[in-house]
């Protein structure tokens, strides 16, 4: 199975339950851990390459615990099990504006607000979200 493959197959995954796979792939560890553990072969080292460290990734990575409360919150509301510990809710967090990163690319923050303002919306009716 070639990497693309793999990931229409993780991206069908997600689309079945509700598209939430890519912020959390941990809600559904059987499927992803099957399609890894039956095509892993396939995947090269270049493959798994991380990209350049630019100014979007080292504001990602570079998140302080505190700064990543708020969007936990929506998202533990959301579904998400993230334990009120703040580096937990720091790495779900920073996770999940990486999984976007990888995504969109330097579009990822207009995706993320987005998607959190969605979450909002549905849980406390109208927010208005910016990742600064």
């Amino acid at each position: 199975m070639s990497k693309q493959k793999l990931i229409d197959a993780v991206r069908k995954i997600a689309n079945e339950h509700g598209g939430y796979l890519i912020a959390a792939p941990h809600l559904f560890p059987e499927e992803v851990e099957q399609l890894i553990n039956e095509h892993w072969k396939d995947i090269t080292a270049e493959q798994l390459e991380l990209p350049k460290l630019d100014d979007e990734l080292l504001w990602i990575l570079g998140r302080p615990n505190f700064t990543c409360a708020g969007h936990a919150n929506i998202l533990r509301e959301s579904g998400l099990e993230i334990p009120k510990h703040a580096e937990e809710e720091q790495a779900n967090v920073i996770y999940f504006y990486l999984c976007l990163y990888l995504k969109y690319g330097k579009d990822w923050r207009k995706e993320a607000e987005k998607r959190i303002e969605a979450m909002a919306k549905e849980l406390k009716g109208e927010r208005k979200v910016e990742i600064e």
